[in-house]
Parts: structure tokens; C-alpha cells; sequence
């Protein structure tokens, strides 16, 4: 029984680290509040998963079945990807409040 998503070899490191990466905004997301360096990890997080993430990718690509974690690999990856939207649609409406402002929006209907 043959399976193209597993190898006989090792799980790639650079697949690993790029699952943890991608997992680094969900464990922040736990405290309420984020000290700077937090924040910075959470920020990077998705980057450094895409990163790692394409490496990897050829790195399993180019070892022709001697390297695993071609499914770590694609998680980090979609996880990435879902992070950065996220974060973009989150500066969008920040942007969108800061530029209408929040009592365009509640009409003066919001605070008591």
C-alpha cells in the first residue's frame, strides 16, 4: 500500500516549524491582554509559517518520497494564508472605523 503523503523517511523540520508557526496566533488568542512581544509573535506567526511553509514544500518536493510532512506542510500553508486574511479584513475595519468613525456608524445610538 503506497500513499504520496507519506515517505520513508524523516518528517521535515521546516514543515514542522512551519505548523508551529501557523499555530502561534491561536495561542495568543487565549489572553486577554498581549504584551508587546506577544502581539509581534502573533503578527509573524503567519509570515514565517509561509515561509517555512514553501520551503519545505520543495524541500519534500526535491527529496522524491525520502522526506514526510507534505500534510503539516498544507496546513501551515492554508493556515497562513487564513491568518493573513484575517488580519487584513481586521486593519481593513479598523481603517473603515478610523476613517467614518464609530459614531457615523451607531448614529448616536451606541453608548447610554
Amino acid at each position: 500500500m503506497s500513499d504520496r503523503n507519506v515517505g520513508d523517511g524523516r518528517t521535515d523540520r521546516l514543515a514542522i516549524a512551519s505548523f508551529a508557526a501557523a499555530l502561534s496566533p491561536f495561542a495568543w488568542s487565549f489572553v486577554y491582554f498581549l504584551p508587546p512581544p506577544a502581539i509581534a509573535v502573533a503578527v509573524s506567526g503567519p509570515v514565517l509559517a509561509l515561509i517555512l511553509g514553501y520551503q519545505a514544500r520543495r524541500r519534500i518536493k526535491l527529496s522524491q518520497g525520502g522526506l514526510r510532512g507534505r500534510a503539516l506542510m498544507r496546513a501551515a500553508l492554508i493556515l497562513g494564508w487564513i491568518e493573513i486574511a484575517l488580519y487584513l479584513l481586521a486593519a481593513a475595519f479598523l481603517l473603515f472605523l478610523l476613517t467614518f468613525g464609530v459614531g457615523d456608524l451607531c448614529q448616536g445610538k451606541c453608548l447610554p
